[in-house]
């Protein structure tokens, strides 16, 4: 059995498990609506001691609360095992056989002892990449976030100018609309060529939005953020967004 810390800081059971005997469905219910306080059944025993802890007949051990439990499937020897990191206790494995401990079952249970010690090195190696994958991936963002802060005038002004000529054509247009609606009322001919002039500068208000469009699109794709790790990337895109901003 596997047991771990719950939210109420008391060993619960896990899961995961294994049993060579089918007929131990009912072991494992009952078991997992057990929790055990420091220093409480053999779990709890073995993570206040924070060694391998033996009971060597688990059906007449008084420490052992699923004792009526254990003479109904005629269990007999229990064994605890911690996983520590550092001081502190991850969880707690038990075995149980179906005869009382022996000696070389005290040599067994330090064996298991020794190979779970090992868990620790992968465990921190493991924490370890974690924290530098988080790293990385800080760093990565914030360079480029101060990259960002470096084309920020840069974009600033790129937007700026078909915004100007924008507000110029949007200006002129006003002007040219005026002046057709005064020909209008004074009966006089409209001058084709305001006309005409009021569809080039629309035009160019067009070409003026897309390219705000562009550069917005481009400055997302630059400030999205990044995991850190390989993957596939179009080059030509990337040479057009840098020659756009």
């Amino acid at each position: 059995e596997i047991w771990s810390h719950g939210t109420d800081g008391e060993l619960g059971g896990s899961d995961v498990w294994y049993h060579s005997n089918k007929g131990m469905t009912r072991w494992r219910n009952e078991s997992k609506e057990v929790t055990f306080r420091e220093g409480e059944g053999l779990p709890g025993i073995c993570w206040s001691s924070r060694e391998p802890v033996l009971f060597h007949d688990i059906s007449c051990d008084p420490r052992f609360i699923r004792g009526e439990l254990a003479r109904a499937f005629k269990l007999r020897g229990g064994v605890a095992v911690p996983v520590l990191m550092e001081d502190d206790v991850l969880t707690v494995l038990t075995f149980f056989k179906y005869n009382p401990l022996e000696e070389e079952d005290e040599r067994w249970a330090q064996l298991v002892f020794s190979c779970v010690s090992q868990l620790k090195t992968i465990i921190e190696r493991k924490r370890a990449e974690d924290e530098l994958r988080g790293t990385q991936e800080e760093l990565i963002q914030s360079e480029k976030m101060a990259s960002l802060g470096l084309l920020v005038a840069g974009v600033a002004h790129e937007v700026n100018n078909p915004l100007a000529f924008l507000r110029s054509n949007s200006e002129s247009i006003v002007d040219k609309i005026e002046t057709i609606n005064e020909q209008v009322d004074a009966s006089e001919a409209v001058d084709t060529m305001a006309l005409d002039g009021i569809g080039a500068m629309a035009r160019t208000n067009l070409r003026g939005i897309d390219r705000i469009a562009d550069i917005t699109r481009t400055l997302k794709r630059f400030a999205a953020p990044d995991a850190g790790e390989m993957s596939p990337s179009d080059v030509n895109q990337g040479i057009r967004d840098t020659l756009l901003m």
